[in-house]
């Protein structure tokens, strides 16, 4: 499952104009909101994979759609809707133009991390499945000693602990 915490580095335009709860409450209401949109979309993925006889999609590929490509700061909003927000007497400045640029590179180091996360989760969700697989492969195998089923367990259990940490 992935975890809240690079959810939350991720936000909507304008969640400065949600009214109460003071900053926290508007993260929190933002990554329920980009969680909501994941979940959404997935429940669309799996209709549409029934209907037509596609392959159904990965965690990477639904996360990367929704979490990544609308994240841009072009996405969000563009440069001359950018520079309408200051008033005309600023618009015209070159400055306008080098703040958005510099917004864009900070928000396009976010999307990376954000991108990064995707892929050390998916990779941990591979290495989890492999573990339980063999796990199910060495439980069916018949086993009469008590000892050999402690020595198992316990390196079953040392399997996940790696594979999570990776």
């Amino acid at each position: 499952m992935l975890s809240f915490r690079w959810l939350l580095k991720l936000e909507i335009p304008g969640d400065e104009q949600w009214q109460g709860g003071g900053r926290c409450r508007q993260v929190e209401m933002v990554a329920w909101f980009k969680l909501k949109v994941v979940f959404i979309h997935f429940r669309h993925y799996r209709k549409q994979t029934k209907k037509h006889g596609a392959m159904a999609p990965t965690e990477t590929k639904i996360l990367s759609d929704y979490l990544l490509v609308p994240a841009q700061l072009p996405a969000i909003i563009s440069l001359q809707e950018f520079i309408e927000l200051f008033p005309r007497s600023l618009q015209s400045s070159p400055q306008i133009r080098n703040l958005y640029r510099d917004l864009q590179t900070q928000r396009n180091a976010v999307v990376d991390s954000v991108a990064a996360e995707i892929e050390a989760e998916a990779k941990r969700g591979k290495a989890m499945r492999r573990v339980m697989i063999k796990a199910k492969r060495e439980e069916e195998a018949p086993e009469n000693d008590d000892e050999a089923e402690i020595e198992r367990l316990v390196r079953y259990e040392n399997r996940l602990r790696i594979a999570y940490l990776q």
